[in-house]
């Protein structure tokens, strides 16, 4: 059996973009949202540039290896299937956070539960909220928190529309095939305007594991009062936060168990 892995910030090369001469409103009124928009209305910094142009130096290529053919000495359970269906999961590797020590195990587990425009849309002055969608098509559905169903995350809406791209848009078609045909100073520019209304670091763990305006509205997202007092008091969220403070990346067991 063979896999595909690749190394870096997870993005891979040769999929994901927008080109500078991608007609704007790609997809017709009606279909052009919120990202869309920014993106098109994006003029990159000369700082957004080079920050661009350092992470797509720093991919390392996607390539086929052997699985090491050593059984496991535990019990493993089936991985949930990758969070597709959107142009963030048509562009990163799965599993997305690779870079991050610390907390990229913890991230990569909410990432197949909660979509990445939750994280990393940098917020204006539209009114945000957050709700359970089926993805790709972006339906909101009822709170499944206690159901586990397939193929439905919390996904982050602005003014009632949600900010995700699905794949099958004609935006997200042409953003691919943009990419593409790029050479690869275009592509530096078309990353720099992709990610143009992302924030490239999340938010701290504490900012949802609280129980004070927490960023989730966990009993609206349908979880009862025991879960919501679990994940709002949970240790590891408050002491990842405390490694990144002190710039410590020793796990140690006290620190996990302390108040």
């Amino acid at each position: 059996m063979k896999r595909r892995y690749s190394r870096g910030a997870g993005i891979v090369l040769g999929v994901c973009g927008l080109s500078l001469l991608l007609p704007a409103g790609a997809g017709g009124p009606a279909a052009t949202g919120l990202y869309q928009e920014r993106v098109e209305a994006a003029r990159p910094t000369g700082k957004q540039l080079r920050d661009s142009g350092e992470r797509l130096e720093k991919q390392w290529p996607v390539r086929e290896e052997e699985a090491v053919g050593v059984p496991p000495f535990h019990h493993r359970v089936a991985s949930p299937p990758p969070a597709r269906g959107t142009l963030c999961g048509d562009c990163h590797t799965v599993p997305p956070h690779r870079r991050d020590r610390v907390r990229r195990a913890f991230l990569n587990g909410h990432s197949q539960r909660i979509d990445c425009t939750v994280c990393h849309w940098r917020r204006g002055d539209e009114r945000m909220e957050y709700r359970w969608l089926s993805f790709p098509g972006l339906r909101p559905v009822g709170p499944p928190a206690q159901a586990g169903e397939e193929g439905v995350r919390i996904g982050a809406l602005a003014d009632g529309k949600p900010v995700a791209v699905p794949s099958d848009t004609a935006f997200a078609r042409s953003s691919r095939e943009a990419w593409e045909s790029a050479s690869s100073r275009e592509r530096v520019q078309l990353h720099a305007r992709l990610h143009a209304p992302l924030e490239a670091k999340g938010p701290v763990c504490r900012a949802c594991h609280r129980r004070d305006r927490p960023l989730l509205d966990l009993e609206r997202l349908g979880y009862g009062e025991e879960a919501r007092l679990r994940l709002q008091n949970h240790p590891i969220p408050r002491y990842i936060d405390r490694l990144e403070a002190r710039e410590q990346q020793r796990v140690q067991l006290l620190d996990l168990l302390a108040p």
